[in-house]
């Protein structure tokens, strides 16, 4: 177990950051690389939402590899806990692996997942099953990032856990800390890790705070009447390409051309979605404007 202090730090809901601005007017005069940032955000969309914040950080001069927090990066639990349309297996684990694999190589002090068993738990299942959920799903994305090559040791330390923490006091306890055995033993027995923080079992709670929906709808009407679609067009048609290159080639470089050019949210994860043959719109509502 490891219990980090932040002194400072800012918390980020995920409707914050549907459009780069809104991540500006969040982070405003704040030092970027002096503090953690925390965005409590599971589905398939993750790497649009750290693409947008590391092009604000670029606006303010800062080094990403100076930036610290961790992204919740866990679109499997986002499937089976509410949002089964917007997070197809194979999608997501696409997705968080990219977000495993580029924060590993570019952002070596972010953490990049905490794997959500608070929701499992909340769906009605008890301690141990919680763990036994939470562990297959954190497995699962362990696997995806050692198939591109990464070494177990460099991005293990940065991985973390989101629990529950129900009234049955010493229940609580005892699931704590047989989760943390069983994790250090998995890492070390089946993974083949050698540091010691590559072993530990790091879990925390998160709280978000409520932001308008209306106005987040009023910014990107606004953006859409102002930005160039033609420059969108060719960043959208990039990312299909890469897309199309198979699970070995990380989306984040394309999806971060994506966000400069203020591509929403939408338009970046409907192209991807078109190439796993899945609607552009989850709902199957909206279709692709390019």
């Amino acid at each position: 177990m490891e219990i980090t202090p932040r002194p400072w730090k800012k918390w980020a809901a995920r409707r914050t950051s549907h459009l780069p601005e809104g991540l500006e007017d969040l982070v405003a005069g704040i030092p970027l690389d002096k503090i953690s940032m925390s965005f409590n955000e599971s589905a398939c969309s993750c790497p649009v939402t750290l693409a947008q914040y590391i092009i604000v950080t670029k606006k303010q001069g800062i080094d990403i590899a100076k930036l610290r927090g961790p992204i919740q990066n866990d679109p499997l639990h986002a499937r089976y806990c509410g949002y089964r349309p917007t997070n197809p297996i194979d999608l997501s684990v696409r997705t968080s692996t990219d977000i495993i694999e580029y924060g590993t190589k570019q952002m070596p002090l972010w953490i990049t997942g905490n794997v959500n068993m608070y929701d499992w738990r909340e769906m009605g299942i008890n301690a141990p099953q919680e763990i036994s959920f939470g562990f297959a799903v954190a497995l699962a994305y362990m696997d995806g990032a050692l198939k591109r090559g990464l070494d177990i040791d460099d991005f293990a330390p940065r991985r973390g856990f989101y629990c529950s923490a129900h009234m049955d006091f010493f229940e609580e306890i005892a699931k704590l800390r047989a989760a943390r055995r069983m994790w250090a033993r998995i890492m070390k027995e089946k993974y083949g890790a050698k540091t010691s923080r590559s072993l530990l079992f790091r879990f925390g709670v998160h709280r978000v705070d409520p932001t308008s929906q209306r106005l987040q709808v009023e910014r990107v009407r606004a953006l859409k009447e102002t930005r160039n679609n033609q420059k969108i067009s060719v960043a959208l048609e990039k990312l299909r390409r890469e897309s199309e290159k198979g699970e070995q080639v990380n989306l984040m470089p394309a999806i971060l051309e994506a966000v400069s050019a203020y591509a929403t949210r939408g338009e970046i994860m409907g192209t991807i979605r078109q190439v796993y043959d899945y609607n552009y719109d989850p709902l199957g509502i909206i279709e692709s404007p390019f």
